[in-house]
């Protein structure tokens, strides 16, 4: 069991369809004083998040946070519209007949327009 410290350390760790992120800070304080930052998903977990912690530390100022970010597969996230997208080739075409100096428009251009 650690009596003493001060420290900072960092994690992630990918599950399923999330990734967590841990950071834990500790100071030398005279009695256990543990603050936990989690998000409302994983509140339910406390108690046993704080008895992990209580089994290696005895004393110290703890702050633990936990954060996490939910994992998708890319080809899920991209879906191409091909009426927006053939309605904004037209557009730029109508657009550029007329400027004077016409621009390129390239494909990532169209992706990121909204709804492209």
């Amino acid at each position: 069991m650690i009596k003493s410290m001060t420290a900072f350390a960092s994690g992630e760790s990918r599950i399923e369809q999330m990734t967590l992120y841990c950071e834990l800070r500790s100071v030398n304080h005279r009695y256990s004083d543990v603050m936990l930052k989690l998000p409302e998903l994983f509140k339910f977990a406390e108690p046993d998040i704080r008895a992990l912690l209580g089994q290696s530390l005895s004393r110290g100022k703890i702050e633990c946070v936990l954060n996490y970010k939910k994992v998708t597969a890319a080809t899920s996230m991209v879906h191409i519209n091909s009426n927006v997208v053939q309605a904004i080739i037209s557009a730029t075409e109508e657009i550029e007949g007329m400027m004077k100096k016409p621009q390129v428009i390239s494909a990532l251009d169209i992706l990121m327009f909204p709804g492209g």
